[in-house]
């Protein structure tokens, strides 16, 4: 991962911009790593993560229902994360594929539990 100033290129309220949401979907759909550009909530630094993105959808709670999450394998940190999907500032698609079955069975459920069903359609899990 690694770290940069704070850019203003969006707003705290605008969600990414089309294509890198559909660049996301394509991804998860097809199992493709991406570098994800990402401005963090708590200080406004942005950093760039290689990740498997796993799904995209709504929190848990009612305080959460209506912001989206980007449900994400880090590599370099070897750990789940969730991203604010607000926060995205760019994606870019990698050709090297994620193996599904490895980091399924990693995933934190007790933290995290898997969703009975994923939000964006796929033909894997």
């Amino acid at each position: 991962m690694t770290q940069s100033p704070s850019s203003p290129m969006r707003s705290e309220q605008m969600l990414p911009a089309e294509e890198d949401l559909e660049a996301l979907m394509r991804a998860i759909q097809g199992r493709h790593r991406v570098k994800l550009v990402y401005r963090r909530q708590l200080d406004g630094v942005t950093s760039i993560h290689e990740i498997a993105p796993l799904d995209i959808r709504g929190g848990d709670t009612s305080r959460t229902a209506n912001t989206l999450y980007l449900w994400a394998w880090c590599f370099a940190e070897q750990e789940a994360e969730m991203h604010l999907m607000d926060r995205v500032e760019r994606v870019l698609e990698l050709d090297q594929v994620f193996d599904t079955d490895d980091l399924l069975a990693r995933w934190p459920t007790r933290r995290w539990p898997l969703p009975k069903s994923w939000s964006v359609p796929r033909d894997w899990a």
